[in-house]
Protein backbone atom coordinates (compact mmCIF):
# COMPACT_ATOMS: atom_id res chain seq x y z
CA UNK A 1 0.00 0.00 0.00
CA UNK A 2 1.57 3.79 -1.23
CA UNK A 3 2.68 6.07 1.65
CA UNK A 4 2.54 9.51 1.61
CA UNK A 5 4.62 12.17 3.73
CA UNK A 6 2.15 15.05 4.43
CA UNK A 7 3.39 18.60 3.59
CA UNK A 8 2.78 21.70 5.53
CA UNK A 9 3.09 25.01 2.68
CA UNK A 10 2.33 28.08 4.43
CA UNK A 11 1.69 29.84 1.39
CA UNK A 12 -0.33 27.32 -0.89
CA UNK A 13 -1.93 25.09 2.26
CA UNK A 14 -4.02 25.87 4.52
CA UNK A 15 -3.25 24.10 6.46
CA UNK A 16 -4.78 22.96 10.31
CA UNK A 17 -8.07 24.75 10.28
CA UNK A 18 -9.89 22.90 13.37
CA UNK A 19 -9.67 20.32 15.80
CA UNK A 20 -12.69 17.55 16.22
CA UNK A 21 -14.14 15.63 18.49
CA UNK A 22 -14.57 12.25 17.92
CA UNK A 23 -15.02 8.87 19.12
CA UNK A 24 -12.33 7.16 17.10
CA UNK A 25 -9.36 9.56 16.52
CA UNK A 26 -6.74 8.45 14.34
CA UNK A 27 -4.02 9.20 16.26
CA UNK A 28 -5.53 6.51 18.96
CA UNK A 29 -5.00 9.50 21.53
CA UNK A 30 -7.14 9.66 24.24
CA UNK A 31 -8.04 13.10 26.11
CA UNK A 32 -8.45 13.29 29.54
CA UNK A 33 -10.97 15.34 31.75
CA UNK A 34 -10.05 17.35 35.18
CA UNK A 35 -12.37 18.26 37.92
CA UNK A 36 -12.03 21.48 39.53
CA UNK A 37 -9.20 21.87 41.79
CA UNK A 38 -7.90 19.19 40.94
CA UNK A 39 -3.92 17.94 40.35
CA UNK A 40 -2.71 16.30 37.43
CA UNK A 41 -2.01 12.84 39.12
CA UNK A 42 -5.39 12.26 39.53
CA UNK A 43 -7.14 12.89 36.22
CA UNK A 44 -10.12 10.91 35.27
CA UNK A 45 -10.71 8.74 32.36
CA UNK A 46 -13.95 7.53 33.04
CA UNK A 47 -15.94 10.99 32.48
CA UNK A 48 -19.46 9.66 33.58
CA UNK A 49 -18.18 9.86 37.21
CA UNK A 50 -16.96 13.66 36.97
CA UNK A 51 -19.09 16.49 38.89
CA UNK A 52 -17.95 20.04 39.47
CA UNK A 53 -15.34 19.81 36.04
CA UNK A 54 -13.44 22.61 35.47
CA UNK A 55 -14.14 21.30 31.56
CA UNK A 56 -11.02 20.66 30.84
CA UNK A 57 -9.69 18.19 28.46
CA UNK A 58 -6.19 17.24 27.66
CA UNK A 59 -4.69 15.05 25.15
CA UNK A 60 -2.95 14.09 21.91
CA UNK A 61 -3.88 16.26 18.34
CA UNK A 62 -0.96 14.77 16.66
CA UNK A 63 2.10 12.00 17.20
CA UNK A 64 5.24 12.37 14.71
CA UNK A 65 5.81 9.29 12.09
CA UNK A 66 2.94 7.14 12.87
CA UNK A 67 1.30 5.44 9.65
CA UNK A 68 -2.65 6.96 9.45
CA UNK A 69 -5.47 4.85 7.30
CA UNK A 70 -7.12 6.58 4.40
CA UNK A 71 -9.83 5.68 2.35
CA UNK A 72 -10.89 8.31 -0.18
CA UNK A 73 -13.24 6.87 -2.85
CA UNK A 74 -11.93 3.43 -2.94
CA UNK A 75 -8.46 4.41 -3.23
CA UNK A 76 -6.18 3.28 -0.06
CA UNK A 77 -3.18 4.65 1.24
CA UNK A 78 -1.28 5.75 4.42
CA UNK A 79 0.16 9.27 5.50
CA UNK A 80 2.52 10.27 7.83
CA UNK A 81 3.36 13.68 9.79
CA UNK A 82 6.83 14.32 10.54
CA UNK A 83 8.26 16.21 13.68
CA UNK A 84 8.61 19.06 11.50
CA UNK A 85 5.74 19.28 9.52
CA UNK A 86 3.69 18.85 13.20
CA UNK A 87 5.41 21.66 14.42
CA UNK A 88 4.82 24.04 11.35
CA UNK A 89 1.71 22.93 11.45
CA UNK A 90 0.82 23.64 15.45
CA UNK A 91 2.22 27.25 15.24
CA UNK A 92 0.39 28.15 11.83
CA UNK A 93 -3.02 26.93 13.77
CA UNK A 94 -2.54 29.47 16.59
CA UNK A 95 -0.86 32.57 14.00
CA UNK A 96 -4.06 32.18 11.93
CA UNK A 97 -5.96 31.97 15.30
CA UNK A 98 -7.97 29.16 14.53
CA UNK A 99 -7.90 27.44 18.05
CA UNK A 100 -11.65 28.86 18.38
CA UNK A 101 -12.67 26.12 15.38
CA UNK A 102 -14.24 23.33 16.94
CA UNK A 103 -16.34 20.29 15.07
CA UNK A 104 -17.69 17.15 16.16
CA UNK A 105 -16.78 14.17 14.25
CA UNK A 106 -15.30 16.36 11.27
CA UNK A 107 -19.06 16.89 10.45
CA UNK A 108 -20.79 19.31 12.91
CA UNK A 109 -19.87 23.03 13.67
CA UNK A 110 -19.70 23.54 17.48
CA UNK A 111 -19.37 26.91 19.87
CA UNK A 112 -18.21 27.17 22.88
CA UNK A 113 -15.03 25.04 22.64
CA UNK A 114 -11.91 26.51 22.44
CA UNK A 115 -8.20 25.19 22.56
CA UNK A 116 -6.41 27.24 25.72
CA UNK A 117 -2.91 25.40 25.70
CA UNK A 118 -0.61 23.97 22.70
CA UNK A 119 2.84 22.33 23.10
CA UNK A 120 5.32 20.48 21.37
CA UNK A 121 6.89 17.59 23.27
CA UNK A 122 10.94 18.24 23.48
CA UNK A 123 11.85 15.91 26.63
CA UNK A 124 9.32 12.59 27.26
CA UNK A 125 10.76 12.18 30.22
CA UNK A 126 10.09 15.27 31.97
CA UNK A 127 7.23 16.48 29.70
CA UNK A 128 3.93 17.75 31.55
CA UNK A 129 2.22 15.39 29.47
CA UNK A 130 3.56 12.58 32.00
CA UNK A 131 2.07 14.51 34.52
CA UNK A 132 -1.60 13.15 32.97
CA UNK A 133 -0.31 9.97 32.22
CA UNK A 134 0.72 10.29 28.52
CA UNK A 135 3.53 8.53 27.54
CA UNK A 136 4.34 9.70 23.64
CA UNK A 137 7.47 10.85 21.15
CA UNK A 138 8.92 13.42 21.24
CA UNK A 139 7.59 15.87 18.30
CA UNK A 140 4.82 15.00 19.51
CA UNK A 141 2.09 17.78 19.63
CA UNK A 142 -0.59 18.08 23.27
CA UNK A 143 -3.82 20.58 23.28
CA UNK A 144 -5.47 21.11 26.18
CA UNK A 145 -9.47 22.39 25.35
CA UNK A 146 -11.54 24.10 26.99
CA UNK A 147 -15.41 23.19 26.81
CA UNK A 148 -18.14 26.09 27.54
CA UNK A 149 -20.84 24.84 26.02
CA UNK A 150 -23.30 22.69 28.86
CA UNK A 151 -24.46 20.83 25.43
CA UNK A 152 -21.34 19.65 24.31
CA UNK A 153 -19.45 18.87 27.62
CA UNK A 154 -22.96 16.66 29.13
CA UNK A 155 -24.09 15.09 25.51
CA UNK A 156 -21.39 14.11 24.30
CA UNK A 157 -17.78 14.10 26.62
CA UNK A 158 -19.94 13.16 30.02
CA UNK A 159 -21.50 10.75 27.86
CA UNK A 160 -18.03 8.95 26.51
CA UNK A 161 -19.92 9.64 22.79
CA UNK A 162 -16.52 11.20 21.63
CA UNK A 163 -13.17 10.15 23.57
CA UNK A 164 -10.19 12.15 21.46
CA UNK A 165 -9.41 14.72 19.65
CA UNK A 166 -8.95 14.86 15.60
CA UNK A 167 -7.60 17.87 12.84
CA UNK A 168 -9.54 19.24 10.45
CA UNK A 169 -6.39 20.31 7.69
CA UNK A 170 -5.68 21.02 3.70
CA UNK A 171 -2.34 19.54 3.36
CA UNK A 172 -0.02 18.87 0.24
CA UNK A 173 0.96 14.84 0.08
CA UNK A 174 4.48 13.61 -0.76
CA UNK A 175 5.00 9.83 -2.12
CA UNK A 176 7.45 8.78 -0.30
CA UNK A 177 10.33 6.56 -2.03
CA UNK A 178 11.34 3.71 -0.69
CA UNK A 179 14.64 4.08 -2.41
CA UNK A 180 15.13 7.36 -0.11
CA UNK A 181 16.44 8.20 3.23
CA UNK A 182 12.75 9.01 5.04
CA UNK A 183 12.15 8.66 8.45
CA UNK A 184 9.47 6.03 8.82
CA UNK A 185 11.86 3.91 6.71
CA UNK A 186 14.71 5.26 9.13
CA UNK A 187 12.28 3.68 11.95
CA UNK A 188 11.51 0.25 10.39
CA UNK A 189 15.13 -0.41 9.75
CA UNK A 190 16.19 0.28 13.44
CA UNK A 191 13.43 -1.55 14.70
CA UNK A 192 14.11 -4.68 12.64
CA UNK A 193 17.90 -4.26 14.04
CA UNK A 194 17.01 -3.65 17.55
CA UNK A 195 15.09 -6.85 17.42
CA UNK A 196 17.88 -8.73 14.90
CA UNK A 197 19.91 -7.87 18.11
CA UNK A 198 18.14 -9.12 21.25
CA UNK A 199 17.67 -11.98 19.17
CA UNK A 200 20.99 -12.92 18.32
CA UNK A 201 22.04 -11.90 22.08
CA UNK A 202 19.61 -14.06 23.72
CA UNK A 203 20.74 -17.70 24.36
CA UNK A 204 18.12 -20.22 23.69
CA UNK A 205 17.74 -23.21 26.29
CA UNK A 206 17.42 -26.37 24.32
CA UNK A 207 15.75 -29.42 26.13
CA UNK A 208 15.20 -33.04 25.18
CA UNK A 209 13.86 -36.02 26.69
CA UNK A 210 13.53 -40.01 25.77
CA UNK A 211 10.64 -41.44 24.42
CA UNK A 212 11.35 -45.42 23.72
CA UNK A 213 14.74 -45.51 21.29
CA UNK A 214 13.99 -41.76 20.03
CA UNK A 215 14.70 -38.68 21.92
CA UNK A 216 12.63 -35.70 21.35
CA UNK A 217 14.13 -31.95 21.59
CA UNK A 218 12.58 -28.43 22.04
CA UNK A 219 13.03 -25.00 23.49
CA UNK A 220 13.23 -24.85 27.45
CA UNK A 221 13.58 -26.73 30.93
CA UNK A 222 10.64 -28.56 30.42
CA UNK A 223 8.17 -29.86 27.53
CA UNK A 224 4.84 -28.18 27.83
CA UNK A 225 2.21 -27.95 26.06
CA UNK A 226 2.13 -26.27 22.58
CA UNK A 227 5.55 -26.31 22.41
CA UNK A 228 7.07 -27.29 19.12
CA UNK A 229 8.97 -30.32 19.29
CA UNK A 230 11.84 -31.74 16.88
CA UNK A 231 13.44 -35.19 16.25
CA UNK A 232 17.16 -33.81 15.92
CA UNK A 233 19.25 -31.07 17.50
CA UNK A 234 19.47 -28.90 14.87
CA UNK A 235 15.65 -28.13 15.39
CA UNK A 236 15.24 -28.47 11.86
CA UNK A 237 12.89 -31.96 11.33
CA UNK A 238 9.80 -31.58 12.84
CA UNK A 239 8.58 -34.53 14.93
CA UNK A 240 5.92 -36.49 13.16
CA UNK A 241 2.28 -36.69 14.57
CA UNK A 242 1.85 -39.37 17.00
CA UNK A 243 1.17 -40.43 20.74
CA UNK A 244 4.79 -40.99 21.99
CA UNK A 245 5.10 -42.66 25.57
CA UNK A 246 8.12 -40.46 27.68
CA UNK A 247 10.35 -41.92 30.03
CA UNK A 248 8.50 -40.09 32.99
CA UNK A 249 5.47 -42.35 32.23
CA UNK A 250 3.61 -39.25 30.64
CA UNK A 251 2.16 -39.79 27.36
CA UNK A 252 2.69 -36.90 24.66
CA UNK A 253 0.34 -36.39 21.91
CA UNK A 254 1.93 -34.33 18.73
CA UNK A 255 0.18 -32.55 16.30
CA UNK A 256 1.26 -30.64 13.16
CA UNK A 257 4.72 -30.31 14.89
CA UNK A 258 3.66 -29.49 18.83
CA UNK A 259 2.82 -31.08 21.60
CA UNK A 260 -1.59 -31.09 21.41
CA UNK A 261 -1.61 -32.85 24.81
CA UNK A 262 0.34 -34.63 27.85
CA UNK A 263 -1.66 -36.86 29.48
CA UNK A 264 -1.34 -40.03 31.89
CA UNK A 265 -0.86 -43.71 30.32
CA UNK A 266 -3.89 -45.81 30.91
CA UNK A 267 -2.65 -48.86 33.65
CA UNK A 268 -3.88 -51.85 31.12
CA UNK A 269 -2.77 -54.57 33.30
CA UNK A 270 -4.41 -53.47 36.38
CA UNK A 271 -7.42 -52.93 34.69
CA UNK A 272 -7.63 -56.23 33.38
CA UNK A 273 -6.61 -57.85 36.63
CA UNK A 274 -9.27 -55.83 38.66
CA UNK A 275 -11.59 -57.28 35.59
CA UNK A 276 -10.60 -60.99 36.39
CA UNK A 277 -10.60 -60.39 40.10
CA UNK A 278 -14.41 -58.98 40.03
CA UNK A 279 -15.56 -61.38 37.50
CA UNK A 280 -14.52 -64.13 39.68
CA UNK A 281 -16.25 -62.18 42.81
CA UNK A 282 -19.42 -62.45 40.06
CA UNK A 283 -19.23 -66.71 39.54
CA UNK A 284 -18.94 -67.39 43.19
CA UNK A 285 -21.97 -65.34 44.30
CA UNK A 286 -23.55 -66.68 41.65
CA UNK A 287 -22.66 -70.22 42.31
CA UNK A 288 -23.73 -69.41 45.53
CA UNK A 289 -27.01 -68.14 45.10
CA UNK A 290 -27.74 -71.66 42.65
CA UNK A 291 -26.72 -73.20 45.91
CA UNK A 292 -28.95 -71.11 48.15
CA UNK A 293 -32.26 -71.80 45.16
CA UNK A 294 -31.63 -75.37 45.11
CA UNK A 295 -31.37 -75.29 48.98
CA UNK A 296 -34.94 -73.68 49.05
CA UNK A 297 -36.25 -75.76 46.24
CA UNK A 298 -35.21 -78.99 48.06
CA UNK A 299 -37.15 -77.92 50.85
CA UNK A 300 -40.08 -76.88 49.16
CA UNK A 301 -40.29 -80.41 47.58
CA UNK A 302 -39.87 -81.84 51.11
CA UNK A 303 -42.85 -79.48 52.64
CA UNK A 304 -45.43 -80.32 49.46
CA UNK A 305 -44.71 -83.98 50.05
CA UNK A 306 -45.45 -83.85 54.05
CA UNK A 307 -48.63 -82.21 53.48
CA UNK A 308 -49.32 -84.54 50.71
CA UNK A 309 -48.52 -87.54 53.13
CA UNK A 310 -50.87 -85.97 55.95
CA UNK A 311 -53.87 -85.06 53.53
CA UNK A 312 -53.43 -89.48 52.94
CA UNK A 313 -53.10 -90.09 56.49
CA UNK A 314 -56.50 -88.33 57.37
CA UNK A 315 -58.59 -89.02 54.54
CA UNK A 316 -58.10 -93.12 55.68
CA UNK A 317 -59.11 -92.42 58.97
CA UNK A 318 -62.63 -93.26 59.67
CA UNK A 319 -65.84 -90.90 60.44
CA UNK A 320 -66.28 -91.13 64.22
CA UNK A 321 -70.48 -91.38 65.42
CA UNK A 322 -71.14 -87.72 67.15
CA UNK A 323 -71.48 -87.80 71.04
CA UNK A 324 -74.61 -86.89 72.37
CA UNK A 325 -75.17 -85.22 75.97
CA UNK A 326 -77.41 -87.03 78.06
CA UNK A 327 -78.91 -84.66 80.54
CA UNK A 328 -78.08 -85.20 84.40
CA UNK A 329 -81.26 -84.97 87.05
CA UNK A 330 -80.17 -84.27 90.42
CA UNK A 331 -82.16 -85.54 93.49
CA UNK A 332 -83.49 -82.01 95.09
CA UNK A 333 -83.63 -81.80 98.93
CA UNK A 334 -86.09 -79.44 100.33
CA UNK A 335 -84.30 -76.54 101.77
CA UNK A 336 -86.40 -74.56 104.81
CA UNK A 337 -85.37 -72.10 106.54
CA UNK A 338 -87.13 -68.71 107.88
CA UNK A 339 -84.56 -66.37 106.79
CA UNK A 340 -81.29 -66.44 103.73
CA UNK A 341 -78.55 -67.12 105.95
CA UNK A 342 -80.67 -69.97 107.27
CA UNK A 343 -81.95 -71.43 104.08
CA UNK A 344 -78.17 -71.54 102.86
CA UNK A 345 -76.72 -73.13 105.55
CA UNK A 346 -79.86 -76.00 105.59
CA UNK A 347 -78.89 -76.28 101.93
CA UNK A 348 -75.10 -76.87 102.64
CA UNK A 349 -76.06 -79.37 105.51
CA UNK A 350 -78.00 -81.58 103.60
CA UNK A 351 -75.28 -81.49 100.57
Amino acid sequence: MEVYNVIFNEKEDKGIYALSLVENPAMEGMFVALKENEKPETFHTQLSTIDEEQRLLVGLAMQPDKLIYRNVEGREFYITFSKEEIKKGAHAFLKNHFNNNSSLEHEEVIDGVAVVESWIIEDAEHDKSKKYGFEYPVGSWMVAMKVDSDEVWNSYVKSGKVKGFSIDGLFSLEKINLKSDMNVIDELKKGFAELKAMLSNQEIKLGSIKAGDITIYFEGELLALDAPVFSDEEMKETLQDNEYELETGMIAVVTDGKVAELKEPQPEEEVELANEDLLKELNSLKSEFEAYKASLSKQLEDKEKEVADLKAELSETPATKPIKHTPVQLASKEVTGTNPKERIFNRLRNS
